[in-house]
């Protein structure tokens, strides 16, 4: 099954080798250029991973984050930028982001964070699921009492 990729990159100079380089690598990819943008597509695209800048006009990327992480909390969310610093890395992962990369990165650092990061929020939605099953399964509801003791 090939992956889906909702690509936010307003720089056209970074956002066409980034386009290129993941669909090389076998990722479908839909890029948009705000955050604004990438909202409305995540109303009719189903994609399994943002990648976002945190700088974007209008709506940054990490104000992105959360409201991906809002409307969409499975979604997997990866946050790059040219300014990285500690406390805006924090921030995003405290949001919610699966990982922060500093520009420039390489081509296989971006490909082994989108997979972990894929692979992370798959694992959290199947926990999330499991739990979800176990406490319909084992409810005090579904006791059967017979005797006089437990009545």
């Amino acid at each position: 099954m090939k992956r889906r990729l909702l690509l936010v990159e307003d720089d056209e100079v970074f956002l066409r080798p980034l386009h290129r380089t993941l669909e090389l690598k076998g990722y479908e990819v839909v890029p948009v250029q705000s955050a604004e943008e990438a909202l409305e597509s995540l109303k009719t695209e189903d994609v399994d991973l943002v990648l976002t800048d945190r700088r974007l006009p209008g709506m940054d990327g990490v104000e992105l984050v959360r409201q991906i992480k809002t409307d969409h909390p499975d979604l997997a969310v990866v946050v790059m930028t040219a300014y990285g610093t500690i406390e805006s890395a924090v921030e995003a992962m405290r949001l919610g982001a699966e990982d922060y990369l500093v520009k420039p990165f390489e081509a296989a650092e971006l490909l082994l964070v989108i997979r972990r990061a894929i692979e992370f929020q798959e694992l959290k939605s199947a926990n999330r699921r499991t739990i979800r099953r176990n406490q319909e399964r084992f409810t005090f509801s579904n006791i059967v009492a017979a005797s006089a003791g437990m009545l």
